[in-house]
């Protein structure tokens, strides 16, 4: 890639994130939260997944423990080591 089209690809990057700012609702169909827990030698683990309900409340849909948990964790985060 050369510069000129580097320069092109930021311009089109920022249009496009200043557009998302605009009205974030436009470009997400639905909203959920991951949350976790794990002990330092992550052999005891929890992910919770949960659904945004109202202004406050969160609506837990999903957990998962222990390995699964941490199998579905470094997913989430891109971990390459699995």
């Amino acid at each position: 890639m050369n510069i000129s089209e580097r320069v092109e690809f930021k311009d089109l990057k920022m249009k496009a994130i200043s557009k998302m700012m605009d009205n974030p609702k436009k470009l997400v169909n639905g909203l959920i939260t991951i949350g976790y827990d794990f002990s330092e030698e992550r052999d005891h683990c929890c992910l919770i997944v949960g659904k945004p309900r109202g202004n406050s409340e969160i609506m837990i849909i999903n957990e998962f423990y222990d390995e699964e948990a941490d199998i579905l964790f470094r997913k989430l985060i891109g971990d390459k080591n699995d």
